[in-house]
């Protein structure tokens, strides 16, 4: 099996789970707030519970266990980017049962947000997503409703970049089929089914975090300056993924020299070091 060290997987149940735990090796290595699980290669998951606000707290807190392992262990392993991939179960008016579909679009059915997933996979249908509050029984448009997704794309997306963040979705639910059909049985044998796309889904996203991880990785004088700065300073978590990118960004572009004269400088706080390092960018 392709190493996946850098994929992280989103479920909302432990039924959700199991196949793709049992397949990918996970175990659990964290079982206070969320059930957080890894294997040997590093490829991480963890079980949300339902709904729009435990999808966006357990996936921040899988961004954060990553962050701050990946800087415990070496610091270019925390300045690496991680995939992510959000998957469930969800009802669609026409779809067989069984059926499986990427995100074309999430649509946050409370706040009416709409977000747009790169289209970088291959080999799976898309559709529009929409993130309910309870389950949907009219299906009224024709798309995948489901009671995550949407809570999950807003703390992955602070963690890694736009690509990266993928949602597949599992249809369990028909206007033939109701969500009374559904039992728990029924949803593990409709991921064991789709392990092999999951699996297709995570070969994928792991390539395109190596070719940008390969374009993007910092020389140690860089990684030397970032270890400066969290140093120097105390950053938030977010801010921490800020600098890098920050720091990323500049040596791309051949400021290395002006980014060392401006994190010589002397500032308030970490806020502040960000501040003045995107306003130079920004006048490039």
């Amino acid at each position: 099996m392709v190493s996946l060290q850098n994929i992280n997987l989103v479920f909302a149940h432990k039924f959700e789970a199991q196949a793709a735990l049992d397949f990918f090796s996970l175990e659990i290595v964290d079982n206070r707030e969320f059930k957080i699980y890894q294997n040997s290669s590093g490829m991480q998951a963890v079980v949300t519970g339902m709904g729009f606000e435990n999808a966006k707290s357990a996936t921040a807190k899988l961004g954060e266990r990553a962050l701050e392992i990946g800087m415990k262990n070496g610091l270019n392993m925390g300045v690496a980017a991680r995939a992510w991939l959000n998957i469930g179960i969800g009802g669609h008016p026409e779809a067989d049962i069984g059926s499986g579909f990427l995100a074309s679009k999430i649509i946050h059915r409370n706040s009416g947000d709409t977000q747009f997933p790169a289209p970088v996979l291959t080999g799976v249908e898309k559709a529009a997503i929409v993130t309910v509050d309870k389950p949907e029984l009219g299906y009224p448009e024709n798309a995948v409703y489901e009671m995550e997704a949407a809570g999950f794309w807003a703390s992955a997306i602070e963690y890694t970049s736009l690509e990266f963040v993928q949602v597949l979705k599992i249809v369990s639910d028909n206007k033939k089929q109701s969500i009374d059909t559904v039992t728990k049985e029924l949803v593990v044998d409709l991921i064991k089914e789709k392990l092999e796309t999951i699996s297709d889904c995570c070969a994928q996203l792991q390539s395109l975090v190596n070719e940008y991880n390969n374009a993007y990785s910092l020389d140690v004088a860089s990684l030397e300056i970032i270890k400066s700065c969290l140093e120097s300073y105390h950053f938030t978590v977010t801010q921490k993924i800020q600098l890098k990118r920050l720091v990323q960004r500049y040596s791309a572009i051949h400021l290395f020299a002006q980014l060392r004269k401006i994190v010589e400088l002397t500032f308030s706080s970490s806020n502040e070091l960000i501040g003045e390092l995107s306003k130079y960018l920004s006048r490039q």
